[in-house]
């Protein structure tokens, strides 16, 4: 009976975790789909446009540093609630902002609950796992990500002249704030660490080679999602000669990439081990990159049969399917290794994935446009290389 009770809840406290992430790809994607809109309506330059898409990473950041401690010392239940709170109320003060300083705390508010619920969701989806189950349940995690992040890029703009984005937003943050209700009745893990997180251990954990390197290998990873989804349109459009919306139609197959490749991932992980996935991903992805610096070529090679915009299309969504697996997969690996506390092990992950993101990013944009291809295939050898390091070591720990 008791095995039954505990899969009941392991069962609910997963859906929980799956709510929740669907939210942060709402709040991760939310600035991006009604940055043109904000822009337009309250006439803003360049400068207050790039601090607005600036406070969005600043704020998921402070998020993924403190969510890790949080629920290590008290639990979930708190920090969800927070979480869902903090994204409604975010959603709700852009929607019924009248000044840009407004809609600036709207946006903190956002990003600070999505970096405590993107941080929260995968840790409590860890912890409910088996060693058995633990990769394909972080695997489908990401599918729900997926999920509210095409809802985000997709309903804003399709809706946008029938329903304002404010009645949009509103609503979202009706939804958001109704979850609330479902985490208040179930029942979450307590805290590992009831009587305070103990400082030699975090200490262990920063100086740990294997969390170090799978972390720096998430590190080039995030900068291989972030880049790819500022700058594929740009060099689409400054070296291949695409229109704006050509391009952003082989963009926006990125997340459908990132999608497919999940679901299919999920599948295959009881057959094939996790270096040959993450190694054969980052290949798929780079095939991917070809096709997209050579789509006018090869629309050419092939007399004009399939179209550039077919063509980029197709290398838009190998890229996506091909980067798909690694964040899932190491969190695995993490959350298998520091059980007693994976929440500060995983925010150690995150902040470090969120650092190479940001830093790769303005790097690409010192080097510019032209340099995007080759700083995706350096980004994905880096990968190749830092995680099959990484799980040898681990390989080597667990048979000891």
């Amino acid at each position: 009976m008791n095995g039954s009770t505990d899969k009941t809840h392991s069962l609910a406290q997963y859906i929980a975790a799956c709510i929740g992430i669907v939210f942060f790809g709402v709040a991760f994607l939310v600035l991006g789909a009604i940055l043109p809109i904000l822009t337009q309506e309250y006439n803003l330059d360049n400068v207050m446009s790039s601090t607005l898409a600036g406070i969005l990473p600043s704020a998921i950041l402070a998020g993924s540093l403190l969510f890790g401690p949080i629920i290590d010392r008290y639990g979930y239940k708190l920090l969800m609630i927070v979480a869902s709170i903090l994204g409604a109320a975010g959603l709700l003060i852009i929607a019924t902002a009248g000044k840009i300083s407004i809609v600036m705390a709207g946006i903190a508010c956002m990003g600070l609950s999505g970096g405590f619920l993107n941080g929260a969701t995968n840790a409590l989806a860890s912890d409910v796992s088996t060693d058995r189950n633990r990769d394909r349940n972080l695997m489908l995690l990401g599918l729900f990500y997926c999920g509210g992040a095409i809802l985000t890029t997709y309903l804003i703009p399709a809706f946008a002249e029938t329903y304002p984005y404010r009645k949009i937003l509103s609503a979202a943050a009706a939804i958001m704030f109704a979850s609330c209700l479902y985490y208040i009745f179930i029942r979450f893990p307590k805290g590992k660490c009831a009587e305070g997180i103990p400082v030699k251990k975090v200490i262990a954990l920063l100086k740990h080679p294997v969390l170090l390197i799978l972390s720096i290998s998430l590190f080039f990873q995030s900068a291989l999602e972030g880049i790819t989804g500022n700058r594929v349109s740009q060099y689409l459009i400054e070296m291949e000669s695409f229109s704006l919306k050509d391009a952003g139609i082989a963009l926006s197959f990125v997340m459908i990439g990132l999608g497919i490749g999940r679901l299919v991932n999920s599948f295959i992980l009881k057959y094939v081990s996790k270096p040959f996935i993450i190694t054969s991903g980052m290949i798929i992805a780079m095939c991917g990159i070809t096709i997209l610096m050579n789509a006018q070529s090869l629309h050419q090679w092939i007399d004009g049969s399939l179209s550039a915009v077919f063509i980029a299309t197709a290398g838009t969504i190998l890229l996506g399917f091909g980067i798909t697996a690694t964040i899932p997969i190491v969190l695995s690996c993490l959350g298998e290794l520091f059980k007693d506390l994976s929440g500060t092990a995983f925010s150690i992950a995150m902040v470090t994935s969120l650092l190479g993101n940001s830093i790769l990013n303005f790097l690409m944009g010192k080097l510019g446009i032209a340099a995007f291809p080759y700083v995706l295939w350096g980004c994905a050898i880096c990968v190749i290389i830092l995680f099959n390091t990484g799980y040898r070591l681990l390989s080597a720990k667990n048979k000891k």
